[in-house]
């Protein structure tokens, strides 16, 4: 039948959710040590590189118990393989925990040309050209905020950033981006980015999640409010047993020859006085 009169028919299409590529909890007892950050959805497990381990201090401010995290210090976190969207104006999602000492010139995340970028005052996107489309980065540091960041290939200003869960305004706060690197790839850094080994973060990481695609804002509302189901119950090692590298047992004539034997090893004592 037709349209009552006065009746107006109105549609509205929701955006799609993305697609939860690799999510890294850091909740294994022993992810530090064996130097294999894992992932909990996927087979792209991190690799770990220089000063980081497992940090199960009590989280305090808005986030919620997530079990341990990620301190970063100097540090690195590699993940290869990452089946990520490369074609141009292809969207990418990233969000996590981040407790940021308020070191400058560090970036929690990046890749070869596309990164977050924590410098003089400023938080948000850089190409490497010393460029920070953002925000200001008043009130991050020495607290635990729930960053979300959606990046756009080869389109810098159509990236957006979430805070805590709230969309950002973002402006061009310093130089301007080159384009023409902005493109998240397979190889993404927790702790920096990959291009070289500099802008190490400093202070704490948790919950990683990649998405292919842009999160939808029910999708932030989740990640922020995420608690880990069951946090492990860590043992540690015990101790290395001793080992007995020396002994001395004053028996012979060590007096007379001035040499106190070692029945264990070869350090041998000399007698003097």
């Amino acid at each position: 039948g037709g349209n009552r009169a006065g009746f107006t028919a109105a549609w509205s299409v929701a955006s799609p959710a993305a697609t939860l590529l690799a999510h890294y909890k850091f909740d294994v007892c022993d992810w530090a040590t064996t130097g294999i950050a894992g992932d909990s959805v996927g087979s792209y497990d991190g690799t770990v590189s220089g000063a980081v381990s497992r940090d199960s201090t009590a989280t305090s401010g808005i986030k919620p118990d997530t079990c341990s995290s990620a301190l970063m210090a100097g540090g690195a976190i590699d993940i290869n393989g990452l089946p990520v969207n490369t074609t141009s104006g292809a969207k990418t999602s990233v969000s996590f925990w981040m407790y940021w000492s308020g070191a400058n010139s560090v970036m929690p995340i990046g890749w070869g040309g596309h990164d977050l970028w924590l410098v003089s005052g400023s938080f948000g996107f850089n190409t490497g050209n010393s460029d920070v489309y953002g925000i200001a980065s008043a009130g991050l540091a020495d607290g635990w905020h729930h960053v979300t960041a959606v990046f756009t290939n080869n389109n810098v200003t159509a990236n957006k950033l979430y805070i805590d869960g709230v969309s950002q305004t973002l402006t061009q706060r310093q130089s301007s981006p080159n384009n023409s690197v902005a493109v998240v790839d397979p190889h993404l850094r927790i702790g920096g980015w990959w291009r070289d080994n500099g802008y190490r973060f400093s202070g704490n990481i948790d919950e990683v999640k990649v998405y292919s695609g842009e999160v939808t804002q029910a999708q932030v509302n989740a990640d922020l409010t995420y608690v880990s189901a069951t946090c492990p119950t860590c043992v540690p090692p015990p101790p290395v047993p001793a080992v007995l590298v020396a002994e001395y047992d004053f028996d012979g004539d060590w007096h007379l020859s001035g040499t106190l034997l070692d029945t264990v090893g070869a350090a041998n004592g000399t007698q003097t006085g």
